[in-house]
């Protein structure tokens, strides 16, 4: 299969980029410094580009199955809605339907009750953006999937994440880096819960 990921530098997406390529998929690796996956053995391309931009997107949808989509703001409000856009927009005009996508449980966790409400106090402007580009990403035609994480934690994968439509009722609350990736594959590889935004745990 042939898949591009955004955002494959950073901490979920070197680990997407790994665990695709141990499959065999064909993987291009779309990164604003591409430089930096110089170490990065057995991928199909690298496209160096800003993810805002629609000319640079589409140099690394073109003629993929699946895109895989792991960004972030930065700190900058609006930039993981601008990027949203521009893969959208670049899928759609090379007939490239299937988008699986990184978003954070913390915007819509009830529990634990007190931990909750502050990580979203403390992450308000992150999760703002994020629920921007969440919107825009639900809005499209595309065959979509949010896969929504509780907190990442490093380490290799002791057991497969645990997923849910449903908010979570118990715990544990965390998830290993590794296992998240490797869903992301797996619903890249399946096309299950398209047009699903769905929650994920350990």
């Amino acid at each position: 299969m042939r898949i591009a990921v955004f955002g494959s530098t950073g901490g979920n997406g070197r680990l997407i980029l790994d665990e695709a390529m141990r499959r065999g998929h064909e993987v291009t690796a779309f990164a604003r410094r591409g430089g930096a996956l110089a170490g990065v053995a057995g991928l199909a391309g690298v496209v160096e580009g800003d993810g805002r931009n629609r000319a640079d997107v589409e140099k690394a949808v073109v003629g993929q199955q699946v895109v895989i989509m792991t960004v972030s703001g930065r700190g900058e409000p609006g930039v993981a809605a601008d990027i949203a856009r521009a893969v959208i927009a670049a899928m759609a005009a090379h007939g490239v339907f299937r988008l699986v996508t990184t978003s954070s449980y913390g915007m819509v966790a009830t529990r634990p009750y007190v931990l909750a409400p502050l990580v979203r106090r403390a992450f308000r402007t992150a999760f703002a953006d994020q629920d921007a580009a969440d919107q825009v990403i639900q809005a499209s035609d595309l065959d979509w999937t949010i896969l929504r994480a509780t907190r990442l934690t490093p380490g290799p994968a002791s057991r497969p994440g645990r997923l849910s439509t449903e908010l979570f009722t118990t715990g544990p609350y965390s998830l290993a880096r590794a296992a998240y990736a490797a869903s992301l594959v797996d619903l890249g590889e399946n096309g299950a819960h398209v047009r699903h935004v769905v929650n994920i745990t350990g």
